[in-house]
């Protein structure tokens, strides 16, 4: 049952992203750039806040009334559409920046530009807050990671511009952080290790390929529609807090890994989705249990899987 309940967690999340973005003046001055009827941006607006009014009451009457269920369902596919639609205008607006203000060289100076870094790490920062106002550039940097930076707010501005080399991001144990209002990343970007559910889904149209997950604070995860169709293959790693899987969240995926989920409590009801050919399951004790061959309660949704491992990892 619990699967098939739409996340409330996670609409709000993408609502809060879309009325920041839609009260910013960059957008407003988009439109008036391009002559286009601003009266859509109201509208949407207006839109949004009346599913965010409505959505709350809706979630705890879903469970009595399938009509309700199916308006949140509808409701759900608007939003991740309009949040589509806000991340391309994103990156208009900031590749029309960035092309004016490289004209003034104001991120072409050589003092201001890292042209040989390929690697960052930040690591166990509590005071650090913020990256510089006029982001960060650094044309040849591959792997950008941040762990432990509790108090930082934003990631750094202006990323699928200033960082076009980027191919791995990493961000653990950092709770406050969010997509700068530019958002965007990369097109480069194909690992991404998280931990933040609500980075997550300011991130969804940037998840591609593989991701890895790790120290959810959340015991059910994902909920459907965080995880974009265009991701393949999804690991979850060191994650205690982590009791269910929700089916629907995972149906796109080809090849999933749970390791160190030591309060996974079982599979989904529905079983692993028939698109899922490798599952690899290591140090989830309660679930190994449940997925031994024959006799484990859950071994029969996984036998049909092609690439099938589960034990400890060595």
């Amino acid at each position: 049952m619990a699967a098939e309940v739409v996340g409330g967690a996670l609409l709000s999340a993408f609502l809060q992203v879309a009325f920041d973005k839609l009260a910013s003046t960059q957008f407003v001055d988009f439109f008036r750039g391009r002559k286009l009827d601003e009266k859509i941006l109201g509208n949407l607006n207006i839109m949004l806040h009346s599913i965010n009014a409505l959505a709350h009451d809706a979630e705890q009457k879903q469970f009595t009334d399938p009509h309700i269920k199916a308006w949140l369902f509808s409701v759900k596919e608007v939003v991740f559409d309009t949040d589509d639609l806000l991340v391309e205008i994103d990156y208009e607006i900031t590749r029309c920046q960035v092309e004016a203000e490289s004209q003034h060289q104001t991120f072409t100076h050589k003092e201001d530009t890292h042209n040989h870094l390929q690697r960052m790490t930040i690591a166990v920062c509590p005071q650090f807050e913020s990256f510089p106002s006029e982001g960060l550039s650094a044309p040849q940097l591959v792997s950008f990671e941040i762990f432990g930076a509790q108090n930082l707010k934003l990631l750094p501005k202006h990323m699928q511009v200033l960082l076009p080399s980027l191919n791995q991001l990493w961000i653990i144990d950092c709770p406050q952080v969010e997509m700068p209002p530019d958002g965007g990343l990369p097109s480069n970007v194909k690992l991404m290790y998280l931990s933040n559910v609500k980075l997550m889904a300011s991130m969804r149209v940037n998840l591609d390929n593989t991701l890895q997950i790790g120290k959810l604070d959340v015991e059910c995860f994902p909920d459907e529609g965080l995880l974009p169709r265009s991701l393949t293959t999804l690991l979850i790693t060191e994650s205690p807090n982590l009791k269910r899987l929700n089916y629907k969240g995972l149906c796109h995926l080809s090849s999933l890994t749970l390791n160190g989920c030591t309060n996974l409590e079982c599979l989904p009801e529905e079983g692993i989705p028939k698109s899922i050919s490798s599952l690899s399951i290591w140090d989830c004790p309660l679930l190994q249990k449940r997925c031994q061959n024959p006799e484990g309660k859950d071994w029969e949704k996984i036998a049909h899987i092609e690439q099938l491992r589960v034990g400890k990892w060595k």
